[in-house]
């Protein structure tokens, strides 16, 4: 298949129009953001789970096939460590406390979204988002592709799939 609507059509035979047009908003204005199959899961799964009375398995693999649409490039597993990604963001997962508090700044940010909206919980967001500036999150990007320029890579072999950087024969 060469869209995600069209596979969406395919899998997801129970989902009202509606839900479909919801969920492919999400894969097309948030394709970028989705790193993972677990990033994209977290995105769409409650809506699949409900409408489409999908296992959460079945919504994994369903992810993990919508990632192959979206980034052909880029071959997902859903076992974290055998993923491919580009090289930069290779070097952008290494900075754990940046990845940590991006990961808890998604959970509190889907807490308050979803009606849990508490000032405890507003509270914790501000200081993560203090926290972030601190470090100067902002900066990540800079820092990791200039980190790969001074080992030599050039800007194009930054943004290219770690898998061609894999030893021959250690992984396909």
């Amino acid at each position: 298949m060469t869209n995600f609507s069209e596979f969406i059509k395919v899998e997801v035979l129970s989902m009202d129009d509606e839900l479909k047009h919801y969920v492919e908003d999400v894969l097309k204005n948030r394709a970028d953001d989705f790193r993972d199959v677990g990033d994209l899961y977290e995105a769409i799964r409650e809506v699949l789970g409900e409408s489409a009375e999908k296992t959460e398995d079945e919504i994994k693999n369903i992810c993990n096939e919508l990632l192959k649409i979206l980034n052909p490039s880029n071959a997902f597993t859903q076992n974290g460590p055998a993923r491919v990604m580009k090289a930069l963001n290779s070097v952008l997962e290494c900075d754990t406390v940046r990845e940590t508090l991006l990961a808890k700044e998604k959970e509190l940010s889907a807490a308050i979204n979803s009606g849990n909206v508490n000032d405890d919980l507003r509270n914790e967001l501000t200081q993560v988002y203090n926290e972030l500036q601190n470090i100067e999150a902002h900066k990540a990007l800079g820092k990791a592709s200039v980190i790969l320029n001074d080992l030599g890579f050039s800007p194009a072999m930054q943004s290219q799939s770690t898998k061609t950087y894999w030893a021959v024969g250690e992984r396909d």
